[in-house]
């Protein structure tokens, strides 16, 4: 599910930057709309994570588990 790649520093930058833009809005919203974004943000930080540490996960049926998964294990 995951292969190995080297991410530019800028990249993994813009990768944080929107899990903290989604972080905001969801701090402003109704609770259900904040699940998502909050939801949203966790993924985005285990993808910068992930590019972090020089892995990028493929886009496969329940790549959103495993990305989960892969945050637990760092």
């Amino acid at each position: 599910m995951f292969e190995k790649f080297v991410f530019a520093n800028k990249q993994i930058e813009k990768y944080f930057e929107s899990a903290l833009k989604d972080l905001n809005i969801s701090r402003s919203a109704v609770s259900e709309v904040a699940f998502v974004f909050c939801y949203n943000c966790l993924l985005k930080l285990a993808i910068a994570v992930c590019a972090k540490n020089n892995l990028r996960v493929k886009a496969r049926q329940g790549h959103h588990v495993a990305l989960i998964i892969k945050l637990a294990d760092f």
